[in-house]
């Protein structure tokens, strides 16, 4: 699955990254786990974010681990970022993750992939390339959302017609967006549902943690927080952006603009 690599792009996951800090709390889950991993040492703790994007989360890790050196790679730099913006532990390299990773062979103490696995051709094959760069003990972060949209009460919303009990137009657009590019050949909007399978069966990684989180989009919940209602706007604006960022992609499948307008909206 390709997204665009421009302006408008880049501050919608500046938006992005700013919805998992609100909800996690802070850059990254497992708190303890990971800042045993990043303190101090030698050689200094390495940090890798694949598909680095607008390059908020690298940033960020370079500020919090000040004694860390830290990676962002992508096939564009960071657009929206001034060069007083970068640390001096961090920068960026533009590169395709989905090529030979043995330059950065044992260099890393955490690799963080947020929203980008779908960009990989082989994921499975992937992950033994990406454990090449982990040092003894390294941890691997993942994360992405789900295109599959969950009722009040967390069940699956199906894909029905318009009337029918459940319906959901934002459910039915990212159905589309899915087939769309299944029909392409471009499977990897499938990546996310073998994550668990190909890391349980692949010897180099250990004690595999799954943690799902479900926010909700708007907030429609009673009694919600501050910080609660924040996260869904963020949840919503987030879910209504990356449509327009399909949208190219939904009318290359021969839907009517007025439709596509219709769903996003």
């Amino acid at each position: 699955m390709v997204m665009p690599a421009d302006g408008d792009e880049h501050s919608r996951l500046d938006r992005q990254h700013l919805l998992h800090l609100l909800y996690l709390d802070g850059l990254y889950p497992l708190k303890e786990l990971v800042e045993h991993n990043l303190r101090p040492k030698d050689p200094p703790p390495g940090i890798l974010d694949v598909g680095t994007g607008s390059g908020r989360w690298a940033l960020d890790m370079a500020r919090q681990f000040p004694h860390a050196e830290v990676v962002g790679l992508d096939l564009v730099p960071p657009v929206l970022v001034t060069a007083d913006e970068i640390p001096a532990n961090c920068r960026f390299e533009v590169d395709d993750a989905n090529l030979s990773l043995d330059h950065f062979e044992n260099c890393f103490d955490l690799v963080h992939v947020r929203s980008s696995d779908t960009g990989l051709g082989d994921l499975k094959g992937w992950f033994y390339e990406i454990a090449k760069t982990l040092r003894p003990g390294g941890l691997l972060i993942m994360a992405n959302g789900s295109i599959q949209k969950r009722g009040a009460d967390l069940s699956p919303l199906p894909l029905t017609e318009p009337g029918q009990p459940g319906f959901s137009w934002l459910q039915n657009a990212w159905g589309f967006v899915y087939d769309g590019y299944v029909k392409k050949g471009n499977t990897g909007i499938q990546n996310p549902l073998y994550w668990d399978d190909w890391l349980q069966e692949n010897p180099n990684f250990e004690y595999i943690c799954r943690q799902d989180y479900f926010v909700p989009i708007g907030p429609w919940k009673p009694n919600m927080s501050e910080r609660e209602v924040m996260t869904a706007n963020l949840m919503r604006e987030a879910e209504v952006r990356a449509m327009h960022a399909h949208k190219p992609h939904l009318l290359s499948q021969g839907h009517r603009e007025a439709d596509v307008d219709m769903w996003i909206e």
